[in-house]
Formats: structure tokens, sequence, C-alpha cells
């Protein structure tokens, strides 16, 4: 009787290891920056600051954009309409939403870096 039930325990060791490998490999893959997969650049031409939006160059809609967090903290980087802009961000592969990682505003050295992005300093 113990024999299949050892069976049974290795077989169960042996699935939990491909799910904690598989998990660690994803971890890896964001802390890589492999995770932002999309560049969007041009001039700025509609904001949403309700929905933290920015339309560039009139067709590319930009999700993710923190107005009230850079109007308090980094003013330098608030985009407005006509500003160039360079967006490092992720488009998501369920409803294809571009979500914004990091920011530049023309030609900034100030980088706005998101929790989506492997810049991000963590606690």
């Amino acid at each position: 009787m113990k024999n299949p039930i050892n069976k049974l325990f290795v077989l169960l060791a042996i699935v939990m290891s491909f799910v904690v490998v598989q998990s660690v490999s994803a971890a890896e893959e964001h802390a890589g920056g492999k995770f932002c997969n999309v560049i969007v650049y041009g001039e700025v031409t509609d904001i949403n600051k309700a929905n933290n939006t920015i339309v560039v160059e009139g067709a590319t809609t930009v999700w993710g954009i923190p107005f009230q967090y850079l109007e308090n903290q980094i003013p330098a980087i608030v985009p407005g309409t006509g500003d160039d802009v360079v967006i490092d961000a992720i488009q998501c592969p369920c409803d294809s939403k571009i979500e914004a990682c990091t920011l530049s505003v023309n030609d900034s050295d100030n980088l706005l870096p998101s929790a989506r992005s492997p810049q991000y300093p963590t606690p």
C-alpha cells in the first residue's frame, strides 16, 4: 500500500515544480524589461485626465498616465496638448489597450517610472 502513495507524492512534487518554475520565469521576464513591449511616440493630440489617457498623433490612446501624481510630484513631465512624448508601454493581449510603463515629454531627461517598468524602485 505504501508504494502507490509514494508514487502519488512523487508525481505531485513533479507537477508542483512545473508551477513554481513557470511563475519564476514570468517574474524574470518582467524584471528584464521584456514586459513593456510597445513604444509610442509623437505629438499629444488629446488628453483625458478623468480616464488618465492621452491620444498620440490622433490615433493611439495610451492609458495609465497618472496626471494628478505628475502635477503634484513631477510637474516637468506633465504632458500637454502639442507636446512630443515617448512612451514605453505594454499592449494588453486581452483587449489591446496600451498601458504606459515610462513617459518622457519633449525629450526631457525626466522619466516617469511606473510599477510596470523595470526601473521602478522596489520597496
